[in-house]
């Protein structure tokens, strides 16, 4: 083999290696993506369901402080 031959193939090598590197980058991205999707599809079906069952866990205020009562009526908060 010659210098030349022995030039092309170390970079074709190298060249699949770059693109096996790109490649396992591209599929970590895509996978993050996927899980920040996710998360976010998990969060919104959470909420909806604590939307949906808000009704059940009402409570009635509870009675107010008579001092707490005047101090806002005094300083209408």
């Amino acid at each position: 083999m010659s210098i030349n031959d022995d030039f092309k193939a170390f970079l074709a090598q190298r060249g699949q290696e770059l693109a096996s590197t790109k490649t396992a980058q591209q599929t970590a991205y895509e996978r993050q993506e996927r899980l920040s999707a996710q998360g976010g599809d998990l969060f919104t079906n959470l909420f909806a369901q604590l939307d949906e069952n808000s009704h059940l866990t009402e409570q009635e205020p509870a009675p107010a402080d008579p001092a707490e009562a005047d101090f806002n009526r005094t300083f209408g908060l």
